[in-house]
């Protein structure tokens, strides 16, 4: 059987609960980098590749700052390889149609912009994948984040992707976008206490502490801030009302 689905027709009920379960373990995240060695280590049993890739890019694609692998070789080789990769990435088959932004909506396929031919004559595949043996490729853009991009990529040497693992893959982007994004504003709210800490004149929190309560004073400073007011005028004010 079939979950009802116009966007996922060919996704199973199995592959549903699979990603339920997959969500509920990503869930437990700290960070960007461990979202992306846990989404790559547990899916391979739902979406099988060559190998896996969680790609970190500028926004503009002018370089991979980080990436996680299934296989550490092929991770290894596209470190060595990563100038160069940033400088043929515009030549992607995808990138080069034109049709980037729309990895934002749905997997984009190598194979439908260009034939496995072609690529094997591609400057992208002759510089840099062909040290990884991939000549074929699924990916996604899953979301666009404050500094940088996180890719999704799936590799194969032998066969092209199927529909199905095309909407899989289109499951699993939508699934990190939102675990990722959840990450970012977390990431916001630490630097926002870390920021308001500084202007209290508290010291930096350390791992696991308990915030304390804030006294009457520092309760009086916070209101002052957030109405908009310097610490220097909140803290005259509030010495002024002491006296």
């Amino acid at each position: 059987m079939k979950p009802s689905s116009n966007l996922f027709p060919d996704v199973r009920v199995a592959d549903a609960r699979f990603i339920h379960r997959l969500t509920g373990r990503l869930m437990e995240a700290e960070d960007l980098p461990t979202l992306g060695r846990e989404l790559i280590r547990e899916v391979r049993r739902l979406l099988p590749a060559d190998f896996m890739l969680w790609n970190v890019w500028t926004l503009e694609m002018e370089r991979m700052i980080g990436v996680e692998s299934n296989c550490d070789q092929y991770c290894s080789t596209l470190e060595e390889y990563g100038d160069a990769l940033g400088e043929m990435i515009g030549h992607h088959p995808v990138i080069a149609a034109g049709h980037l932004e729309q990895a934002m909506i749905r997997p984009q396929r190598m194979s439908d912009y260009q034939s496995i031919s072609a690529f094997l004559e591609n400057p992208l595949y002759q510089e840099v994948y062909r040290h990884v043996d991939s000549r074929h490729q699924i990916a996604y853009d899953a979301i666009r984040l404050e500094d940088s991009r996180i890719i999704l990529s799936w590799n194969q040497r032998s066969r092209d992707f199927s529909d199905r693992e095309i909407q899989l893959l289109h499951l699993l982007g939508k699934l990190v976008a939102a675990l990722a994004s959840r990450l970012e504003e977390r990431r916001h709210l630490r630097r926002a206490s870390a920021d308001l800490r500084q202007a209290l004149g508290l010291p930096a929190m350390m791992a696991g502490e308990a915030s304390p309560l804030l006294g009457e004073k520092d309760g009086g400073i916070l209101s002052a801030l957030v109405r908009g007011e310097s610490r220097v005028i909140a803290v005259d004010d509030l010495t002024r009302g002491e006296k």
